[in-house]
């Protein structure tokens, strides 16, 4: 199975039958991705750092509630492997001051350029302090979350210091925050993306003159908006660009911003994202989807088999080729059998969550099926 694009293992244990080292080889992930490992333990058979050596896990690296002592985490593991090749991602989560791999002399050797992501760092954090974050190339993406208004390491100047112009997200920001103002917000370059989360209709920053102002043309992401909040009426959103990724999440079918004829006279042919949405719902509905240009990224989830707009018929009439991701999809799913997925275009990234060994699309006899058709 060509699976370059992505590959995702998830409490996946030593003797999965489709996730062991032998497979893992025997898979074409040499171009990979993504490979993210989620609550792998140390001992983990193919986890274990002479494995991730004979891969080619260049892309992304994800490392998630990873102890100092871990065997294949550790700074030397890291730096052995493809003299640490994780130049696309590294993310590091609930780390601790003294964690032995994270501390500054580490990250600084190592090439994490792309994306580096701090949650719930506190101010004395010794990696995460102003001096140690401008000495990193961290110019991809910057995510600061539950951050306050005093922390050392966020303030307006420090921000403006460093090269974050890939993506800057504020999650549960208040009105009054100091580095979140509207003026601040103007003099950093936060082009790429910008995700608004439980924001207020009277929310200062957030306003839709703000928000024209400000060059937030890559992402928008819009999460329990309600239909009569001010900055995402659909007359703030057609002025505004968003052209490259609108998401809605638990949208009604009455919402005033997304119904049809408003997302038909959007541009939003880079990503469209549906969570939660039900067989009648109207603007899901395979004629409203045939007439959206979204070809780049569907995302199901939850869909049963016989939903109305996910049928095969539909998904085949679509163009879908970026990216199609199948959550919690049972053997017998009329719309992702093995025949439907070799029938649509999806050659972009598929990802499986939560499969068992025995699914009939994701068994090893269709994988060497996959590996013959692509070395073709």
């Amino acid at each position: 199975m060509n699976i370059s694009g992505i590959f995702t293992a998830k409490k996946a244990t030593g003797g999965s039958e489709f996730l062991n080292p032998e497979n893992l080889k025997s898979m074409n992930i040499g171009l990979s991705g993504i490979f993210t490992a989620k609550k792998a333990t140390r001992g983990s058979e193919f986890l274990n750092p002479e494995n991730l050596k004979s891969m080619n896990i260049s892309g992304i690296f994800t490392a998630k509630k990873a102890t100092r002592g871990s065997k294949f985490l550790n700074s030397e593991n890291l730096k052995s492997m493809n003299k640490l090749n994780i130049s696309g991602i590294f993310t590091a989560k609930e780390a601790t001051r003294g964690s032995e791999f994270l501390n500054p002399e580490s990250l600084k050797s190592m090439n994490i350029s792309r994306i580096l992501t701090a949650k719930k760092a506190t101010r004395g954090s010794e990696f995460l302090n102003p001096e140690n974050l401008k000495s990193m190339n961290i110019s991809g993406i910057f995510t600061a979350k539950k951050a306050t208004r005093g922390s050392e390491f966020l303030n307006p100047e420090n921000l403006k210091s460093m090269n974050i112009s890939g993506i800057f997200t504020a999650k549960k920001a208040t009105r009054g925050s100091e580095y979140l103002n509207p003026e601040n917000l103007k003099s950093m370059n936060i082009s790429r993306i910008f995700t608004a989360k439980k924001a207020t209709r009277g929310s200062e920053f957030l306003n839709p003159e703000n928000l024209k102002s400000m060059n937030i043309s890559g992402i928008f992401t819009a999460k329990k908006a309600t239909r009569g909040s001010e900055f995402l009426n659909p007359e703030n959103l057609k002025s505004m660009n968003i052209s490259g990724i609108f998401t809605a999440n638990k949208a009604t079918r009455g919402s005033e911003f997304l119904n049809t004829e408003n997302l038909k006279s959007m541009n939003i042919s880079g990503i469209f994202t549906a969570k939660k949405a039900t067989r009648g719902s109207e603007f899901l509905n395979p004629e409203n989807l045939k007439s959206m240009n979204i070809s780049g990224i569907f995302t199901a989830k939850k869909a049963t088999r016989g939903s109305e707009f996910l049928n095969s018929e539909n998904l085949k009439s679509m163009n879908i080729s970026g990216i199609f991701t199948a959550k919690k999809a049972t053997r017998g799913s009329e719309f992702l059998n093995p025949e439907n997925l070799k029938s649509m275009n999806i050659s972009g990234i598929f990802t499986a969550k939560k499969a068992r060994g025995g699914s009939e699309f994701l068994n090893l006899e269709i994988n060497e099926y996959q590996r013959n058709i692509y070395s073709e």
